[in-house]
């Protein structure tokens, strides 16, 4: 949930300073796969 509101904030000041919506969905898209292989890692 934290990682989450984190990732969400991230993006956010992203979209400020580089308004382009498809390097957005790719950060969104790398948080994403970085929480999965943690997932997978710690179980």
């Amino acid at each position: 949930m934290v990682v989450g509101i984190f990732g969400h904030q991230m993006t956010d000041s992203c979209c400020f300073t580089l308004p382009n919506k498809v390097v957005v969905g790719w950060i969104r898209f790398a948080i994403l796969v970085v929480m999965m292989v943690a997932l997978h890692e710690l179980f």
